[in-house]
């Protein structure tokens, strides 16, 4: 950024794009995490002059059980914050979603930030991914929003073979597969005694099923809109298995390529930097892209640790 004084006493800022390559064996780098990606910070660990580690731990009575996150490991050395550390690191990974705020800030401070940035929101908030869906002319499946457990529970009461979705709480709510009222009714009264006084104030996303068996993924990285020339790709049994090996870009299934063509530039208006999945249901040539994964995904990132020989 270099700043110019104007002849009327304006400012004027000039953003020049800088791109450097720098030996990851010269630099420090701390890992901001939520406390799933430890082996990440391993496996990457021998290839950085120094891996710092970092997972929120504070809260009004702390447990040792946050705190000792990552402490003890061989090449690894957790810290307790970020701030008295930050002029030692050259680069910050975020390898998961959220803290888009701390990535800009640190950004804006000079360091190198591997992360989401804002495009994180398109997996935390479905909402705004179905939106982004139809602008960029990608297939929508058919689904209500669904505001609080009373209305939710008036909404299921004659359906069958429809798939429960949340925004954001995903520790609070994972999909579920809703198969009839016969079956399922237990679940309503469950999640009402776990949700509390709030059970009317979450916001539910009821779709329905769609008729395929077909569900293809893939699992890459994307930095500024861009996605590299292999990636994983694979066919997903929901919940039962995932099978995929490394294929060129260009060989993938249309359905996906469609995906990545028209989500590039969704993401690289963020400035995205980060593992990147997507997995697209095929119905009738048709390809439904349902979950974005904005951030390294669990397991799979388990098989890319291995299979990318460069990671660092």
């Amino acid at each position: 950024m270099i700043w110019l004084k104007a002849g009327h006493g304006l400012t004027t800022t000039i953003h020049r794009k800088i791109v450097t390559m720098t030996e990851p064996s010269q630099l420090t780098a701390c890992m901001v995490d939520n406390g799933l990606f430890l082996p990440l910070a391993q496996k990457l660990a021998p290839s950085f002059k120094r891996m710092l580690y970092w997972s929120e731990w504070q809260e009004g009575f702390p447990t040792i059980n946050k705190r000792v996150i990552g402490d003890g490991f061989e090449g690894i050395d957790r810290i307790d914050e970020i701030w008295t550390h930050k002029n030692e690191i050259d680069l910050f990974l975020f390898p998961d979603i959220y803290r888009a705020g701390l990535q800009l800030e640190l950004e804006s401070q000079g360091k190198m930030v591997w992360g989401s940035r804002n495009g994180d929101r398109m997996e935390t908030n479905r909402g705004a991914f179905l939106e982004v869906l139809k602008e960029i002319g990608l297939p929508v499946p058919e689904y209500e929003t669904v505001v609080g457990l009373t209305e939710l529970r008036a909404n299921l009461h004659d359906r069958e073979d429809v798939y429960l979705k949340m925004s954001k709480y995903r520790g609070s709510f994972e999909t579920c597969h809703w198969r009839s009222w016969r079956e399922d009714e237990g679940l309503l009264d469950a999640w009402a005694v776990k949700f509390g006084p709030l059970k009317d104030l979450m916001t539910f996303y009821v779709f329905d099923a769609l008729a395929t068996d077909l569900e293809l993924g893939v699992d890459t990285f994307c930095i500024d809109g861009q996605f590299p020339s292999l990636m994983l790709h694979g066919l997903e049994s929901k919940d039962k298995g995932y099978l995929g090996g490394v294929m060129k870009r260009d060989d993938l299934p249309q359905q996906l390529r469609d995906v990545l063509d028209a989500f590039g530039p969704v993401l690289g208006k963020e400035r995205y930097r980060n593992a990147f999945s997507a997995e697209v249901r095929v119905v009738e040539g048709d390809g439904y892209f349902i979950d974005p994964t904005c951030r390294f995904a669990v397991p799979g990132s388990g098989a890319e640790m291995e299979l990318i020989g460069n990671l660092a």
